[in-house]
C-alpha cells in the first residue's frame, strides 16, 4: 500500500494518467475474459457468446458493449438452477473465505462470495473513500449497518478495521432496546464519526432526544439534515458488485469511481452507452477480482462526469440519481425521489428538524404526484397553506401536478435500514 499523503490515500493510482488507467483496465479485462473461458464460468461464457465472441476470444474495452448486460434476476435464476451459488462464480468454492447475502430490498437476496483477494481490493477502495470523507486511521467510528447474513455490514466493519479505525459496530437497530443500547455504547465511547444509513441516523438522533441525551454534546451526533445532493457523494454497485465503488472529493461533481477495479458505464434500456452527462443505468464490470461480474446492471440511475477534476484524481466521477425501482410516472413524466427531495428541501418547515417524506405510488401511471410529508403545524402554522405551497413548488420545478398530505412529526416509519421513500398502494 502506498503511504497516504495530502488528500489522497493512494496517490500513485488515483492520479494515474488516463491512458495508463485505460491500459490497466484492458489488462485486467483480458484476465477476466480468459478466466471466463478457461475456468470456465458458464454463465458469463454464455454472455460472451451472445455478444458474438467465440471461446478463447479476447474482448477490448471498445467491444465490451457487445456483451449483453446482466441483471439481478438472472443471478437469482442461476442460483436456483445450480444451487446454492449458481454458475456465475469466477472462484472455486474452496478458494473463498467469506459468504454473505445481499440486502434483499429488491427481491430474493443473492449470495456474495469473496476470496482474500476480493476482500483486499474492496478494502483498498474503501480506504480511498474513507480518506476523501475526512476519516483517518486511529479514529473511533460508529457503525450501525446490518450484520449477520447481510454481507455489507461485515464488509464495512472489516474495511474500517483494515483502515486502522476502532469500530463500534452494533448491527441493525430494529428495536427500541437495540437503539438504546447503541446510544449507551456511543455515549460512553464518543465516536468521532458515524457510518450509518440516513434513516438509521434519524432514528438514533430522535431516540437520544427522547432519552434526554444531547445528541451533539453527548454523542457527537449532529442534526441529521443534509442537502439531497449529498447522495451524489458516494456510489456503490452493491455488495454483490463492488460495494466501495467511489466517493466524492472536496471538488464535488460526483463520486470518483475506482476504475482500476471496475469498468463503469451508463447505459440505456437496451444496454447501449449513453453520452457522458446524460442519465443512464449504472453498469459495472469488476476487474482484478476472483469473483467478477461482466456488465452487471445495478439498476440505479447515474450520470457519468468525464471532466478533469481540479483535485488531481484522474478517474471519472459518477453522480447517483436514484434507484430504477423507485421511479414514479406522473402523466408520462418519470420522477425520482431525489428530484422530489430537492423541492421539499427548499421549504424550511419541511426539513426542520429532519426531512421525512413518502411518495405514494398507485400503479404504473398516475395523474398527480402523491406525497406524505412530516410537518409541525404548531411551529410553522396553517398546514393547508403549507401543503398548497409545496404543491405549487413541485408543479413549478418538476412540471407535474401534486397532492400533498402533511402529517405530524414522527408519523412516518423510521426503518432500521434504508428509508422507504416510495410506497405502493392501490
Amino acid at each position: 500500500m502506498t503511504e497516504a499523503r495530502d488528500h489522497m490515500w493512494d496517490p500513485d493510482i488515483q492520479t494515474l494518467p488516463r491512458a495508463d488507467l485505460l491500459a490497466l483496465q484492458q489488462k485486467r479485462l483480458d484476465e477476466v475474459v480468459a478466466r471466463t473461458w478457461e475456468r470456465p464460468v458458464p454463465f458469463f461464457a454464455r454472455k460472451l457468446e451472445a455478444g458474438g465472441f467465440d471461446p478463447g476470444d479476447g474482448v477490448t474495452l471498445a467491444e465490451l458493449g457487445r456483451v449483453p448486460v446482466t441483471v439481478k434476476d438472472e443471478l437469482r435464476t442461476s442460483e436456483a438452477a445450480a444451487p446454492p451459488f449458481g454458475d456465475y462464480r469466477g472462484a472455486r468454492l474452496r478458494d473463498c473465505v467469506r459468504v454473505g447475502a445481499t440486502g434483499g430490498t429488491s427481491g430474493v437476496p443473492t449470495f456474495v462470495l469473496s476470496t482474500k483477494r476480493d476482500i483486499a481490493n474492496e478494502q483498498t477502495a474503501a480506504a480511498r473513500m474513507f480518506w476523501r470523507q475526512g476519516l483517518r486511521p486511529g479514529m473511533v467510528l460508529a457503525n450501525a449497518h446490518p450484520l449477520g447474513v447481510y454481507g455489507g455490514g461485515m464488509s464495512l466493519t472489516t474495511a474500517m478495521e483494515s483502515f486502522g479505525c476502532l469500530v463500534l459496530a452494533v448491527g441493525e437497530l430494529e428495536s427500541d432496546t437495540a437503539v438504546e443500547r447503541a446510544i449507551d455504547l456511543w455515549r460512553r465511547c464518543r465516536p468521532m464519526a458515524y457510518q450509518i444509513f440516513p434513516a438509521t441516523y434519524v432514528k438514533v438522533f430522535e431516540a437520544a432526544v427522547r432519552m434526554g441525551i444531547d445528541p451533539v454534546a453527548d454523542l457527537n451526533l449532529h442534526p441529521p439534515m443534509e442537502h439531497p445532493d449529498a447522495a451524489e457523494r458516494t456510489i456503490t454497485a452493491g455488495s454483490e458488485g463492488f460495494a466501495f465503488l467511489g466517493s466524492a472529493c472536496p471538488e464535488g461533481g460526483g463520486a470518483h469511481a475506482a476504475e482500476d477495479f471496475a469498468i463503469v458505464e451508463a447505459v440505456d434500456t437496451a444496454g447501449r452507452a449513453v453520452p457522458d452527462g446524460e442519465v443512464g443505468e449504472l453498469v459495472v464490470t469488476t476487474i482484478d477480482r476472483d469473483n467478477f461480474l461482466i456488465r452487471y446492471n445495478v439498476e440505479d440511475y447515474v450520470v457519468v462526469n468525464p471532466d478533469p477534476c481540479a483535485c488531481g484524481e484522474t478517474s471519472r466521477r459518477v453522480k447517483w440519481q436514484g434507484r430504477k425501482k423507485d421511479v414514479v410516472s406522473v402523466g408520462g413524466t418519470a420522477i425520482l425521489p431525489s428530484q422530489v427531495a430537492r423541492v421539499i428541501f427548499g421549504g424550511e418547515a419541511f426539513r426542520t428538524p429532519t426531512m421525512e417524506y413518502q411518495i405514494v405510488r398507485r400503479g404504473l401511471e398516475m395523474e398527480a404526484l402523491e406525497l406524505r410529508v412530516e410537518y409541525d403545524a404548531a411551529a410553522f402554522g396553517d398546514p393547508s397553506k403549507a401543503a398548497r405551497g409545496l404543491e405549487s413548488a413541485i408543479g413549478d420545478d418538476l412540471g407535474v401536478p401534486a397532492r400533498v398530505e402533511l402529517v405530524a412529526r414522527g408519523a412516518l416509519p423510521r426503518p432500521p435500514y434504508k428509508p422507504e421513500r416510495v410506497v405502493d398502494e392501490s
